[in-house]
């Protein structure tokens, strides 16, 4: 079956294409031409049946996207279905199943049968987590355990999956001599990285990149390539590790495009707002403008509780200098489980901080939907202003006819009246 990277390069536009041009207010050519050169990708693996495509990258509107199936022991199939439709409410564009718990087989097949939004993967997580479960030693992990796991989301129906194919041994060698203050933030990176320092073996991801890109390119299932060494502390940001580490991710989707096959980028971590610019136009120059997916940009270390709003701050400077994905943060991401309301508010976060990117960056249906609501407050047009806002629920419950002073914060005595008494 031929991939949407092969139709692109052929110039065909398809209606899938067609429709998303539409919702995003682009040229159909934009995407053709975004697609075939990799600076856009669509997810959607072609064995789904029920996929709202969605398209992210150069010229479109920054997409939020929510983790779900985190490392709650106590979670549940019916709480992990709950959370897909908190954030699919909630406006999130995509989700990302963190596999990290004992159920995720049948949590995986019910999201996929039971949602049409995106889902991605972490296969190295679930592969791992079978050898710890069975043996207590992650040495026992093959080759074969992640490939086979990755072969089976494939089958399955996943859109994209996440792979740490730039964690290699000269790069860990190095960490370790430099004494790097962060340690790993991805739990299948440390897993991965555990068993090559005991194993003394190359990461196989690295290693059988081209097996990889065969089995993808079968369903094209986009890849994500994630950052191992993306930093867990803001002293160590941009350092020299993540700057190997992401010119051999640069190379690895050089070789995917040619193959045919859909590549996003994972990147940032915890930095410091002074150094997201550069950051991000380092992975843009370096990936030749590959999708770049930002989990984290949490702007500083120490506002435990808040991390909504520290990787909102982050994300929505990441995404103005030209992040496509942000992900959504939960404001306890780093201290607890996060319950429903929290997973809520993280993914409104998320979708805040994209808007305030696309309005600064120009997108054209987002300027609209700004100016509109504009208007709306100019003309006391309490209606128009719950149509274009990004959270409608904020105003169940408010008395809107009050006096059409919706939310004044001036008491007994409305600006708006007075204004218009002597200005009108």
């Amino acid at each position: 079956m031929i991939t949407r990277m092969q139709q692109a390069k052929l110039g065909k536009i398809s209606d899938e294409i067609k429709k998303i041009a539409l919702e995003e207010g682009v040229d159909e050519n934009l995407i053709v031409d975004g697609v075939a050169k990799g600076q856009i990708v669509i997810l959607g693996n072609n064995k789904r049946k029920n996929i709202k495509p969605v398209a992210m990258g150069d010229c479109l509107r920054v997409k939020v996207s929510a983790n779900i199936n985190a490392t709650n022991k106590k979670t549940s199939l019916n709480s992990e279905l709950d959370k897909v439709r908190i954030v699919q409410q909630a406006g999130a564009d995509m989700a990302l199943d963190f596999c990290a718990n004992g159920i995720n087989d049948e949590i995986r097949q019910a999201i996929l049968a039971g949602f049409d939004m995106p889902i991605g993967t972490i296969p190295t997580v679930q592969a791992g987590l079978q050898i710890l479960n069975e043996f207590n030693n992650i040495e026992m992990m093959t080759k074969e355990d992640i490939f086979n796991t990755i072969k089976m989301h494939c089958e399955e129906g996943v859109d994209f999956i996440m792979v740490h194919c730039g964690l290699i041994k000269s790069i860990l060698d190095k960490m370790q001599h430099q004494k790097r203050f962060s340690k790993f933030t991805s739990h299948a990176a440390n897993m991965l990285a555990c068993w090559m320092k005991a194993t003394g073996k190359e990461n196989p991801l690295f290693e059988y990149f081209d097996e990889l890109l065969e089995i993808v390119k079968l369903y094209d299932v986009t890849l994500l390539l994630g950052g191992a060494f993306k930093s867990a502390s803001t002293l160590d940001a941009s350092d020299s590790i993540e700057v190997a580490e992401l010119i051999i991710l640069s190379d690895l989707i050089r070789k995917a495009r040619m193959n045919d096959v859909q590549v996003m980028i994972e990147g940032l971590g915890q930095v410091s707002l002074n150094k997201i610019p550069m950051m991000v136009q380092n992975i843009n120059e370096l990936t030749d403008y590959t999708p770049l997916y930002v989990i984290g940009a949490n702007a500083c270390d120490c506002a435990v509780g808040y991390d909504n709003i520290t990787t909102a701050i982050g994300g929505a400077l990441a995404a103005y200098q030209g992040a496509d994905v942000l992900s959504a943060i939960t404001s306890v991401d780093r201290i607890g489980f996060a319950h429903s309301a929290q997973i809520r508010e993280g993914v409104l976060s998320a979708r805040i901080a994209a808007h305030c990117a696309d309005l600064a960056r120009g997108n054209k249906k987002i300027v609209r939907q700004n100016n509109k609501i504009s208007f709306a407050r100019k003309n006391s047009d309490w209606k128009k202003q719950i149509e274009n806002s990004i959270d409608k629920s904020v105003f169940e419950g408010m008395n809107l006819a009050q006096d059409g002073n919706l939310g004044i914060m001036c008491g007994d005595y409305s600006m708006d009246e007075m204004y218009n008494k002597y200005f009108s």
